[in-house]
């Protein structure tokens, strides 16, 4: 919202709703606040429809379907696409690919409703084109692909032109800044979840080192990853351990080849 501290959300398995759950708020750009809110006690498979209000404005209603019991058998469709980020020569590319494109395609071989024919959606980096240009997130990146993010969970990968740091002087940048504004749109750089028999793994690969800005990641002779998301990871993969399929996700190639 531009300036409202209110959000909520109204839930529940018909379009009455009739469940409210209450959202909390940090401070985004100038006076924008970034909401989030938990909807919890959600039965697993079940289709359920959703409001975002506030005291002054309120949503149109849209749908979404949980996820399956771990140990069930039900076919799953996955979405990746990968660096959105507008291009100045073509800046309707990531409009297109949604709105015609992939929604006409799954409603013509699924018909049964978006949040039924699409488990999630990955975008492995380069949401936008600058991160630190706040107006773009909106206008280049949820605006574009709404039609797709009202009814599909939507599962971000950091990428280089996603993280960013106000200032140039990078050697006096305090440690973490970087990281900090794209954690509060989204949460962690790196993390998994089990859907079935399925593992989902998001890395974060434009780490490099934090006082110069290089980049490591993809270089052979250099640490590709911190030592805590590689910890993380190695815990990940015992946990995942057994699963039909591993699917990871990150930004950056393993090797470049160009120098990056």
């Amino acid at each position: 919202t531009s300036a409202i501290d209110e959000s909520m959300v109204a839930w529940g398995t018909t379009n009455d709703l009739g469940n409210t759950a209450i959202g909390t708020f940090v401070t985004g750009s100038g006076l924008s606040r970034v909401h989030t809110v938990v909807v919890n006690e959600l039965e697993p498979d079940t289709r359920y429809y959703y409001r975002i209000e506030t005291k002054d404005i309120q949503s149109d209603i849209f749908d979404f379907v949980t996820p399956p019991l771990p140990n069930s058998e039900k076919n799953f469709n996955i979405v990746s696409m990968s660096d959105m980020q507008q291009d100045g020569s073509h800046p309707e590319v990531f409009s297109d690919i949604i709105n015609n494109e992939l929604i006409p395609f799954v409603n013509e071989r699924y018909g049964n409703g978006l949040a039924t024919d699409i488990a999630y959606a990955f975008i492995p980096g380069d949401l936008v084109t600058t991160g630190g240009n706040y107006p773009s997130w909106e206008s280049t990146f949820f605006d574009p692909a709404q039609a797709l993010f009202q009814h599909v969970p939507v599962y971000p990968v950091a990428g280089n032109h996603d993280i960013y740091w106000r200032g140039k002087d990078k050697s006096k940048k305090p440690e973490g800044e970087m990281e900090a504004a794209y954690e509060m749109h989204f949460g962690p750089l790196w993390y998994a979840f089990e859907h079935k028999k399925s593992w989902f793994i998001i890395l974060y690969s434009d780490e490099g080192n934090p006082q110069t800005g290089e980049k490591t990641f993809g270089k052979p002779d250099a640490q590709k990853m911190s030592a805590e998301q590689f910890s993380w990871l190695d815990q990940t993969l015992t946990k995942a351990k057994g699963a039909e399929h591993v699917f990871l996700f990150l930004h950056h190639p393993r090797w470049l080849g160009r120098g990056y």
